[in-house]
């Protein structure tokens, strides 16, 4: 017989909800944080859930918003159902209903195309735990469902931007609720990793979202402008060309079978590939719904409410993607992608990289240097630019290597997410942590935890366990490096940063040249994909 002790209950502004208590953690799943988008509410802001009776059972997570179903072979694989109807939940864990722990709401990412806060790989009862802190997961509308932009050909249709619309509606569902869960609703930290990490920047840059969380955790964001209005109208006139329609017939979006959708989503990133572009091509839209303005112009001028910034990269984050065919590529074709990094001084950056990575290739050289361009490169600029505004900003980088694919993955894009949740089990048969050695990733999942939980519990991540760690100021550009060995190191970006900073802008990092149309490709094509 289960105890009482053992189904913790808790009661919503919507309702009470039961849960269960595993190894001393009270976990909640599924609780609706929004109405599920369907009918009227497909292509529209999410509404408030509708109230129940009685206590509704929470054992069991809701399933993932509709989705392509191919993920990248080196991480987990997804669990759970795929449906549209309750597919706006979250997932709650907490070491005690009371009391008032300091809060992390965790955004998966996944190229805004793919995700589910409910996946094993996100279970987040470790890391509460590990910190005496509130896990919350959610699920957020992606793909078409989340990300087509109709405002340009219709105006009873929405504005776009609906997964972001969503994570805005389960912030402050959390803020209201969270109580309940032994959480404080004053001590939140948003927090996610690549696509994720950039919502956490959109919400950071957002007036209507801010002023509900007091600390950003920023995970390898690819800190690249949303797609212009223009042009994401003309990726749904596409998207409608796949499925037959046009835009006297844009009603019949809301009666076709999403698994239809999906589909067609499926076929427009088939074409896109084919012709040499595999970005995702529905993602966030300049212009849209809760994106007024530049999120990098807002962060640039340091107008983000005060809000605190842990944020890091990894050292080899590009290796975690296909090549599409690029490896094969010369020295001059490596030349000529670092040009949209580092302009003229792209020579001298091939010779850097090379010589960086003794016998690489030049795609290899390539790709170091675009982990630089795309995801570093931004990273050092919102810190920097945090710097100056006189807001609290924390630098990492995550160097420890992978021993997958025979030694050649290095520290890749999402390499960190098994320290972060300490979920083991879950990624030992990837090719992230096979044949790793288990004290090895004991002891640095403990340092990475005490580091982030130290973060969400007070703004500064000196957790007990590593070397004192400064905050990040232009002068000294402090930055923890965990590997092997965990330490604190000024400049660690060093040539990279200068390099950077010389041949793209001639300027400070994070002053960036106005993008051309295959800059911005290739932005989303490395950037949001994971």
């Amino acid at each position: 017989m289960t105890s009482p002790e053992e189904r913790p209950e808790a009661r919503t502004v919507s309702g009470s909800v039961r849960g269960c208590r595993r190894n001393g953690i009270a976990a909640f799943h599924g609780i609706p944080y929004a109405a599920s988008p369907v009918g009227a509410l497909r292509f529209a802001a999410p509404q408030p859930p509708s109230s129940w009776s009685g206590t509704r059972d929470a054992t069991k997570p809701g399933p993932a918003a509709p989705q392509p179903t191919g993920r990248n072979p080196v991480l987990p694989l997804p669990s759970g159902d795929v449906d549209e109807h309750e597919c706006l939940t979250a997932n709650i864990w907490s070491p005690d209903l009371d009391g008032s722990r300091p809060v992390l709401l965790w955004l998966y990412g996944g190229g805004y195309l793919a995700g589910s806060g409910a996946w094993s790989c996100y279970d987040g009862a470790e890391l509460s735990r590990a910190g005496d802190i509130v896990v919350v997961t959610i699920n957020y509308r992606v793909g078409p469902l989340g990300y087509l932009y109709l405002a340009g050909l219709s105006d009873h249709l929405g504005e776009g931007n609906f997964g972001l619309l969503d994570q805005i509606a389960a912030l402050r569902w959390v803020r209201e609720n969270i109580a309940a869960f032994g959480g404080d609703p004053n001590a939140i930290t948003v927090g996610g990793q690549s696509a994720g990490a950039m919502s956490t920047v959109l919400l950071m840059a957002g007036r209507d979202s801010r002023p509900f969380f007091q600390r950003a955790l920023l995970e390898s964001p690819p800190l690249v402008e949303p797609t212009p209005a223009a042009e994401a109208t003309q990726v749904a006139e596409s998207y409608l060309d796949v499925l037959g329609l046009t835009p006297r017939s844009l009603d019949e979006l809301r009666s076709l079978p999403w698994k239809q959708l999906i589909d067609a989503y499926e076929q427009l990133l088939a074409r896109q590939m084919s012709s040499g572009n595999p970005a995702p091509p529905l993602v966030p839209v300049l212009g849209g719904a809760g994106i007024p303005e530049s999120p990098l112009a807002v962060t640039r001028r340091g107008d983000t409410g005060g809000i605190s910034v842990l944020a890091g990269t990894t050292r080899d984050e590009r290796n975690l993607y296909p090549s599409f065919g690029l490896d094969a590529m010369d020295k001059s074709g490596a030349l000529t992608m670092m040009r949209d990094w580092f302009g003229p001084n792209a020579s001298e950056a091939y010779e850097y990289y090379d010589r960086r990575r003794p016998g690489a290739t030049p795609w290899q050289v390539a790709n170091d240097a675009v982990t630089f361009g795309l995801f570093e490169r931004g990273t050092l600029a919102l810190i920097e630019d945090q710097a100056r505004a006189g807001n609290p900003g924390y630098l990492y980088r995550f160097d420890w290597q992978s021993r997958g694919h025979d030694g050649h993955l290095g520290a890749p894009h999402c390499i960190e997410l098994p320290f972060l949740f300490g979920n083991h089990a879950v990624w030992r048969e990837t090719e992230l942590l096979r044949d790793s050695d288990p004290h090895a990733v004991n002891s640095l999942t403990t340092a990475f935890q005490s580091a982030v939980t130290s973060f969400v519990r007070t703004g500064i991540p000196n957790g007990s366990l590593l070397p004192r760690w400064e905050a990040y100021e232009p002068d000294h550009r402090a930055t923890m490096r965990f590997d092997t060995v965990v330490e604190c190191v000024g400049d660690l970006a060093g040539l990279q940063r200068t390099l950077g900073e010389i041949g793209s802008t001639g300027d400070e990092v994070g002053a960036s040249p106005e993008p051309s149309a295959a800059d911005s490709r290739t932005d989303r094509t490395l950037g949001v994909l994971s």
